[in-house]
């Protein structure tokens, strides 16, 4: 019987085939070094800027929100209360933003709010929450293309059949498979981040305003510019682990490389999935959907989560268990694979 170690490692000699890890690292860096260069134009075009505005009246700015929310409410028709929008979450998250800094003394451009991909953003914080953003784009491709590869490649040129003469243990070698893509992604997440942050504070130094976390766009968090990118991080590992999951999933339907590979983009890369959501969303229907749920990190940002009511502590649990129901039907479905 192979063992895992062994299984593993082939998986991961398998992944790399062709240098594509070796072109994916370059890719990678060329394309951090080209945001570095484009964010250093910008800044020089257009000047230092900060999301948290440099409104100086706090007390103001709060009899301002608290006017447009009453506005905003007044006039909210009935598909205004079924349908997703943030507007109203918008307005309620900036007056518990400014009533918390109001009350702690704390200047409005003296801190900025957390929001993923900020080209507007000219510190470390901003600038790394930028190429994370982007590189988190390219790994979710390369995610697809790896699992398909992996699992529907195989079994289309019969590589798989050969596999499977040895006396192999087909729970094992199928999480060798999933399991090398998501340590070659999270690899790739984590040098990315450092060499970005890095970057970020050559340029830009290591002086950053703290970072607002706001969730249920009641309750506000202040924590430094590197504990938001330390929280960022994690989450976006969660997002490749269940990303990983739900690709493995999709080929364990597929048995031709293109059907995969276009269900897996469409599905993820374009977020097709979540358009349905939004157009279902009525009541509770579309609190339960996956890719909903899976941007953990909206839930403490202005723009909030996808859909009214959610917040992050039923976004966590929605989200193990698609991830969970992932996981137990591939495994099944790849156990009774008739190659």
């Amino acid at each position: 019987m192979t063992g895992f170690k062994d299984l593993f490692t082939c998986e991961l000699y398998k992944t790399n085939r062709k240098n594509t890890l070796l072109k994916l690292c370059i890719a990678l860096v060329v394309i951090i070094l080209f945001l570095t260069a484009m964010s250093a134009v910008l800044k020089n075009l257009i000047g230092d800027y900060i999301s948290g505005g440099s409104v100086g009246n706090s007390s103001e700015t709060i009899e301002s929100l608290k006017q447009e929310i009453a506005i905003f409410e007044n006039n909210q028709t009935w598909l205004n209360k079924i349908l997703p929008d943030n507007t109203l979450y918008n307005l309620k998250a900036q007056l518990t933003a400014y009533e918390y800094l109001n009350e702690n003394g704390i200047a409005p451009n003296g801190v900025t709010y957390y929001a993923p991909g900020n080209f507007m953003e000219f510190n470390f914080y901003g600038f790394t929450e930028m190429c994370m953003s982007t590189v988190m784009s390219i790994l979710i491709i390369f995610i697809i293309v790896a699992c398909v590869r992996s699992t529907t490649g195989e079994y289309s040129s019969g590589a798989l059949k050969m596999q499977f003469i040895r006396p192999i243990n087909k729970n094992k070698f199928y999480t060798a498979k999933w399991l090398s893509v998501f340590v070659i992604a999270e690899a790739y997440l984590i040098i990315s981040f450092i060499i970005s942050f890095l970057l970020g504070v050559i340029v830009y130094g290591a002086n950053c305003p703290n970072v607002l976390l706001i969730i249920r766009a009641s309750k506000v968090f202040m924590t430094s510019a590197f504990g938001a990118l330390a929280l960022g991080m994690f989450f976006k590992s969660i997002t490749i682990f269940m990303t990983v999951q739900v690709s493995m999933f999709i080929c364990s339907f597929c048995k031709t490389n293109t059907k995969a590979l276009v269900l897996g983009l469409v599905f993820i890369a374009f977020n097709i999935g979540l358009i349905v959501e939004e157009i279902l969303a009525l009541g509770y229907v579309g609190y339960v959907g996956f890719l909903s749920n899976l941007d953990w990190m909206s839930a403490l940002s202005l723009a909030g989560p996808a859909f009214k009511g959610m917040s992050l502590w039923t976004m966590i649990p929605i989200t193990l268990i698609w991830g969970g129901a992932f996981m137990y039907i591939s495994y099944k479905r790849f156990n009774t694979l008739e190659v």
